[in-house]
């Protein structure tokens, strides 16, 4: 990690791993005059097993790991609606009821319900 982007882990929050999961940090060593090398402890969603890193999310001893806190946690935003779509190739827009894209859809050869979390399906979710 650089210094720009360098974290100050804090206990009770969730941050981003590396590979895009979740992980929340448990606990903190409150005990600073102790010389350890990884101050915090806590959880990544889908693993059984604790995982230990050091006060600026790393979790391994300067190599870059799957498992290193990255960013804090944001909640994905999910986006809902009716598309309708076209044969001469327009694009349609986002209808937030079914009802609403029946109304604009002449001409079209289908229309989809959409249900998924922003960026899901173009690589990882940001």
């Amino acid at each position: 990690m650089n210094d720009k982007t360098a974290l100050t882990l804090e206990a009770g929050k969730f941050y981003k791993t590396r590979i895009g999961k979740k992980a929340f940090v448990a606990g903190l060593c409150p005990f600073s005059d102790i010389n350890i090398d990884c101050r915090a402890t806590g959880f990544i969603e889908g693993r059984t097993q604790t995982c230990d890193w050091m006060e600026n999310g790393t979790w391994g001893l300067g190599v870059v790991d799957d498992r290193d806190l990255v960013a804090e946690w944001v909640e994905p935003k999910r986006i809902k609606g009716w598309l309708n779509i076209y044969g001469d190739r327009r694009s349609g827009i986002l209808h937030c009821a079914r009802g609403s894209a029946d109304s604009v859809g002449h001409g079209r050869i289908a229309c989809i319900e959409i249900d998924v979390l922003e960026g899901a399906g173009l690589g990882e979710v940001a």
